[in-house]
């Protein structure tokens, strides 16, 4: 699965009430065929979302996301490299939409 349509399924189960986890986690960790660096990548995105001002009304929802990810058996080294890049990006993006 592309990693936009990964992040799509884990921002919609994240907005969404989670009553047992566990079938949600094990949803994720099939969509992301059980990569955890796929999921690594997931989490650095939603880190960075929280990260940025901009994007401060989606935070509690990534919050969530995050977790989700790294609960689902995201690596997180691949997260923490993938921040930096996803939040350059959030900033364009959100420096774009403002204009």
């Amino acid at each position: 699965m592309p990693l936009a349509s990964l992040l799509s399924l884990i921002t919609e189960r994240a907005a969404a009430p989670i009553g047992d986890r566990d079938p949600v986690l094990a949803e994720i960790r099939n969509a992301a065929d059980g990569s955890a660096e796929l999921l690594g990548e997931a989490a650095g995105v939603y880190r960075a979302t929280m990260s940025n001002p901009a994007a401060a009304p989606k935070c509690l929802s990534a919050r969530r996301a995050l977790w989700l990810c790294v609960d689902a058996g995201a690596d997180l080294d691949v997260a923490r490299a993938t921040t930096p890049a996803a939040a350059a990006h959030l900033a364009t993006t959100c420096h774009q939409a403002a204009a």
